[in-house]
């Protein structure tokens, strides 16, 4: 008896520390995800340009880059396979950003550098994130592998971050539209407000514990008004004020 009590128990805390290892990967991977986001389509010229407001870290000027694209089953990635049923995002900002323009307060954003005549220093970085087994082999577990992009030549191969993440769907969030839609539905990169992130992870030990995790993102780079994103218990539209 004091045997099949001890088994017992042992199997439990076995099974408990699996889920809490499940909720670890999950915050540490959806950190990771949303860092990157609010990154996306900063200018990096804060207090140089009137384009750039500082009261809501917005970017009000022309887009000179796309800040988040997306990948589905319907618009494959052209060049990364992520494994069924996952989506791959990306994310892009400037570094060093904004540099003088026409007249004394005019201000471009600058794209990557096309010669070395450019000012070293400006340029994009960006991440992208698909779901992927490492060395590609079946066998091995899916996990979350992040490919940082430099346009200063220093890009490198995609690693692995978190293990065991079943699968990944982004949702994109447009104007005018109170949902999230896949990427396969969006017509121009430059109109998403927000990212929704929805994880789904398997245990290693336990093949039966999967979980489900979700966050939601409003990129730093596009202007939001209060009608995007109304507060809690306000009438949506069309909806009658109580």
């Amino acid at each position: 008896m004091a045997a099949r009590a001890f088994l017992a128990g042992d199997a439990l805390h076995a099974e408990a520390t699996a889920e809490l290892r499940l909720e670890s990967d999950a915050r540490y991977a959806m950190h990771v995800l949303t860092v990157n986001a609010g990154l996306a389509g900063f200018p990096g010229c804060l207090g140089e340009s009137p384009e750039y407001s500082p009261l809501n870290s917005t970017w009000v000027g022309p887009m000179a880059f796309i800040a988040a694209e997306g990948w589905d089953a319907l618009r494959p990635h052209p060049e990364l396979e992520s494994v069924a049923g996952s989506d791959t995002v990306a994310f892009q900002w400037s570094v060093g950003g904004c540099g003088a323009g026409i007249g004394a307060y005019a201000r471009e954003l600058r794209p990557p550098p096309a010669d070395a005549g450019v000012a070293p220093g400006r340029g994009l970085r960006g991440a992208l994130f698909v779901i992927g087994r490492r060395g590609g082999r079946d066998g091995n577990p899916p996990a979350l592998f992040v490919r940082e992009s430099s346009s200063f030549g220093d890009t490198g191969p995609a690693r692995e971050l978190v293990e065991g993440i079943d699968s990944m769907r982004v949702r994109f969030r447009l104007p005018g539209n109170d949902d999230f839609v896949p990427a396969h539905q969006v017509g121009n990169w430059n109109d998403v407000l927000a990212i929704r992130f929805e994880l789904r992870l398997q245990s290693l030990q336990f093949a039966n514990l999967r979980r489900e995790f979700g966050q939601t993102v409003s990129l730093r780079n596009r202007p939001v008004v209060i009608a995007d994103f109304p507060p809690a218990g306000a009438p949506g539209p069309g909806e009658p004020d109580p």
